[in-house]
């Protein structure tokens, strides 16, 4: 029994030594073209998990495949969509239209007190009555001349409308005398060199400004007119107007100088021109001036 069994085991490794023999010199496992052992063998860096993650990428990518699929069946997104209307914006206006203000500077302007302030294109108009703020802006200049009736800055050429103490405007201009106003309504600011209104009801200042021709007496006036104070007793404005003359002569009472031949009452008296040569002055109540030439209560 034991010689049998060694007996087998020495033809199994007989046949074993006889298959392991390659008798053309080629190696069994590569008999196969194409084929490699080491292609049959699982890759031991790779790791056992290497065959499922590579499954699993194939897998992702058909799934990421058939999902593209709608995406691109829906066309290409729109590169210009249409803009929400964000409706007109509000026109902020110009400096013009600006409201009251306490500077020139938040318009920004630059500061002016009359039209020849400002550029050509611009007009010195008002922002503030009571800070007596004006501003150059964009703008036409009125037309109106000196002494013309006006509501507002805006009408007048020279850019300034003032107001009478009655309320009633007057366009203005530049002076150096009263000659330069219309004496008849307004007067030159000395401070300004501006024509500015005078007070309704104001006794007048000069003749011209009633349109008249001044006087010291009534031989100066028209035969047909007498030598009048056209304004009040402390401040006399003595003018040429049409009327009788009086008949009173030197020394006699009068209470005005229409009474007197002469036109003048002084004191209380009526006088009469006079010099060295020509004294007619009653002595007891009178005597001559000779700088003024006429006579005077003494």
């Amino acid at each position: 029994m034991h010689s049998r069994f060694l007996f087998a085991v020495l033809l199994m490794v007989a046949f074993l030594a006889a298959c392991s023999e390659d008798p053309e010199g080629t190696d069994a496992t590569t008999s196969r073209p194409g084929l490699d052992a080491a292609s049959l063998l699982p890759d031991a860096a790779a790791g056992p998990g290497a065959d499922v993650g590579a499954a699993g990428s194939d897998a992702a990518a058909q799934a990421g495949s058939d999902a593209a699929t709608p995406a691109e069946d829906a066309g290409p997104p729109d590169a210009s969509p249409t803009p929400v209307d964000a409706g007109v914006p509000s026109d902020a206006g110009s400096p013009a239209d600006a409201g009251p203000i306490t500077t020139c500077s938040e318009i920004p302007a630059a500061r002016c007190m009359i039209n020849e302030d400002c550029a050509a294109s611009e007009v010195c108009k008002s922002f503030s009555e009571t800070l007596e703020l004006h501003c150059c802006v964009a703008g036409s200049r009125g037309t109106r001349g000196v002494g013309e009736l006006c509501d507002s800055d805006l009408q007048c050429a020279y850019g300034r409308c003032i107001v009478r103490n009655d309320g009633q405007g007057f366009c203005s201009g530049a002076c150096e005398i009263d000659l330069e106003c219309p004496n008849s309504t307004m007067k030159c600011s000395p401070f300004f060199h501006w024509c500015y209104p005078r007070d309704a009801g104001a006794p007048p200042t000069s003749c011209s400004q009633v349109s008249l021709d001044p006087c010291f007496f009534n031989d100066n006036c028209e035969t047909d007119q007498r030598c009048e104070n056209v304004a009040t007793p402390e401040a006399e404005v003595l003018c040429c107007t049409v009327g009788a003359r009086g008949n009173l002569g030197v020394g006699e009472p009068c209470a005005s100088e229409l009474e007197c031949s002469y036109g003048r009452c002084l004191g209380g008296l009526c006088s009469e021109a006079c010099d060295f040569d020509d004294d007619p002055c009653p002595p007891e109540t009178m005597l001559c001036n000779d700088i003024r030439g006429m006579c005077q209560p003494l």
